[in-house]
């Protein structure tokens, strides 16, 4: 994967001669912690957060600091990024130098910003991938519940993981005490592990369920037919067609429920043949804040 497929394009950036006020203002109005600083088309250096807090520091009270012009405090020379540089390079290049995120330039223009976010996103999408994942809740009797699950449906840019259940089930009494849960990704082939911390909405018998139910399979359909509850004690072993055929069609919409697991936080780690690298990241306002951390 490349840089060019995960950067953001025409990033919000600042001049060397506007006011940190100015600067500080674009940042806070459009939720970023980086600008990318440019005299004309040419990347001259980048303005991050830290950098405001840390030059109005260095000043202390001995001048305004919002009248300081943002050539001033910024970063320079900036590091960049190549548009065709690999994903997982320009990871490990962030986590060496400590920071948040790369102008990315090409033939001497800025095209985009990759933040490591944008990259710990790309990654994690990626992990979804080979395998079902594993859903955590708390059980009634405080003890964490784990159980494999079908991922039905990934919403991205809303955070959203879809699920569906049946409503008679100790998962869905779970959620329905407690909405909080986790949700675990292992990528064998990527060596990379994804949690996700967050809470579940539970959609039964409202528009939501009805599109889920539209489209959800023939197994998941046949499941919300059975007559018996999940987790319901047998006398044998019954085949799973036999249950389905004792239950009633008409009453499989009403044991079925959509379930919308929504991403608080997510924990990312990898495990390379002779490395470790982890990151924690945190949803606050309308973007991922973290860090890298000890795996």
């Amino acid at each position: 994967m490349k840089i060019r497929d995960v950067m953001k394009p025409r990033p919000w950036t600042a001049h060397g001669d506007e006011t940190m006020a100015d600067a500080y203002r674009r940042m806070t109005h459009h939720g970023v912690r980086h600008l990318p600083v440019v005299d004309g088309d040419k990347l001259i250096g980048i303005l991050t957060e830290r950098d405001v807090m840390a030059f109005r520091a260095g000043v202390g009270e001995s001048e305004d600091w919002w009248r300081a012009p943002v050539a001033r405090a910024m970063s320079r020379p900036p590091q960049t990024a190549n548009p065709d540089d690999s994903v997982t390079e320009v990871a490990g290049r962030l986590a060496a130098a400590k920071i948040g995120a790369l102008p990315v330039v090409e033939r001497g223009h800025l095209i985009g910003l990759v933040t490591a976010a944008d990259i710990l996103g790309a990654e994690v999408h990626r992990s979804m991938q080979p395998a079902p994942p594993t859903l955590a809740t708390a059980g009634a009797n405080g003890m964490p519940q784990a159980r494999v699950v079908a991922l039905r449906g990934v919403e991205r840019e809303r955070r959203t993981l879809w699920f569906h259940s049946d409503r008679r089930s100790a998962k869905f009494a779970e959620l329905q005490a407690d909405p909080r849960a986790s949700v675990l990704f292992w990528s064998p082939e990527d060596a990379v592990e994804v949690r996700l911390a967050g809470r579940v909405a539970l959609h039964v018998d409202d528009p939501v369920a009805h599109a889920a139910w539209t489209h959800a399979s023939p197994l998941s359909r046949s499941a919300a037919q059975i007559a018996l509850a999940p987790g319901t004690t047998l006398h044998a072993p019954t085949p799973f067609e036999s249950l389905v055929q004792e239950g009633d069609p008409e009453m499989a919409f009403s044991h079925f429920a959509a379930l919308a697991f929504v991403a608080e936080a997510l924990d990312w780690l990898w495990l390379g043949p002779r490395d470790l690298r982890r990151a924690r990241l945190t949803w606050i306002g309308h973007d991922w804040v973290g860090h890298w951390i000890v795996p």
